[in-house]
């Protein structure tokens, strides 16, 4: 009997037996269930890797629950399969990035968000993917916390990650000493990740 036969018959004469299979068979042999990653969650954990800002359990719950929303998969939905969880990424650490830098916390706790309910941030995001084709604008500067500024907005400190409509977009950042500025404008396509750092690398 060949090795993959006896794989297919054996679970099925432990059923006819009323026996479970998976309770004595090789942990090889059973069925693997996949396991599903959680854009969300993940966006959360790498947030708090990156910056060092604490986010408690329940704001997690609360952020999850907010753009895992009805709302948002109908529009995250449109976008090309492998871009979704990018996107959904980013708007998740835009929300908690803009908490920090109004806020100046260190630790983000769910009192925080009676000012800035994940609800309205999660409907803010809908309706940016609704007005059109995205890409991400992911900006940096060495020292960090340096104040952006997009299309002569201010959009908090670096670094920081957006979800920004495609096209062209004004983008300076002004460092928190008297370097000179860096602002340049940036074309971004539908889907792409365009980076701008400041200090600008040399040849820009």
């Amino acid at each position: 009997m060949s090795e993959k036969l006896r794989r297919w018959l054996l679970p099925v004469a432990f059923s006819l037996a009323g026996a479970n299979w998976d309770s004595i068979a090789d942990p090889q042999e059973r069925v693997q269930p996949q396991r599903v990653e959680d854009p969300v969650a993940g966006a959360i954990a790498k947030w708090e890797l990156e910056t060092g800002v604490k986010v408690s359990s329940t704001v997690k719950r609360d952020v999850g629950e907010a753009f895992r929303g009805a709302n948002v998969k109908k529009e995250i939905s449109k976008l090309k399969r492998p871009r979704r969880a990018e996107v959904l990424s980013a708007g998740v650490t835009e929300y908690l990035s803009d908490i920090r830098d109004t806020t100046g916390t260190r630790s983000i706790e769910a009192k925080t968000l009676q000012s800035m309910p994940a609800e309205r941030a999660a409907a803010e995001f809908t309706r940016k993917l609704a007005a059109g084709p995205v890409g991400r604008l992911v900006v940096t500067s060495k020292p960090p916390n340096a104040g952006i500024m997009i299309d002569r907005q201010a959009k908090g400190l670096t670094d920081k990650t957006f979800v920004v409509s495609a096209g062209t977009h004004s983008v300076a950042v002004k460092m928190p000493t008297p370097a000179q500025p860096c602002s340049r404008e940036i074309d971004i396509a539908e889907g792409s990740t365009v980076g701008f750092s400041c200090p600008e690398p040399s040849g820009k």
